[in-house]
């Protein structure tokens, strides 16, 4: 993933950095790096983002 990845996962989903951050299981100021280019991104960002878009869909049936 790249920092514009992270990004635009983030502003997609209608979440600050904080709330993205929380979500994925780091501190704000990881994220943010992150959005900026300033800290390497771990590989399995990817994976985490992926498992909270899931977690977050409705369950067969269910409506939002």
């Amino acid at each position: 993933m790249t920092p514009d990845d992270v990004t635009r996962w983030r502003i997609e989903r209608g979440l600050t950095q904080g709330e993205a951050a929380e979500l994925a299981g780091v501190g704000k100021s990881t994220w943010k790096s992150w959005e900026y280019g300033t800290r390497r991104i771990n590989p399995m960002l990817g994976s985490r983002l992926s498992e909270i878009d899931l977690a977050s869909q409705p369950l067969s049936g269910e409506r939002k």
